[in-house]
């Protein structure tokens, strides 16, 4: 599993470290590697603790464009229902932490 994450917050880098920690479980339990390949940010120059293996982005179109990510992680704030709707359209696994866009647009979105 190859995953692109929008945004990098808390709950981004919580996502990180939850990775990291439990790497070895959750790949046992999916039958294969994750890995997190990009994340886009509002700032790429501000510092942030992250693998260097993990390509930081402003462009968060291109984590939908890459035909190497097969999942988005949505841990953005404000509205990222046009994020979510692109990453389906185009075939990706999407997991959100964003409750207002899944209620407002949950038929759509499913």
């Amino acid at each position: 599993m190859i995953i692109g994450m929008l945004g990098l917050g808390f709950v981004g880098q919580g996502i990180i470290q939850i990775l990291s920690q439990n790497r070895t479980k959750l790949e046992s339990a999916l039958g294969e590697a994750i890995s997190i390949k990009s994340i886009a940010v509002r700032d790429i120059h501000k510092k942030r603790n992250i693998p260097a293996n993990i390509t930081l982005t402003s462009d968060s179109q291109s984590l939908i464009t890459d035909s190497e990510i097969d999942t988005i992680i949505d841990v953005i704030s404000g509205d990222s229902y046009d994020y979510i709707k692109q990453a389906l359209a185009s075939g990706k696994h999407v997991v959100s932490a964003n409750k207002s866009v899944i209620a407002s647009h949950q038929a759509e979105l499913l």
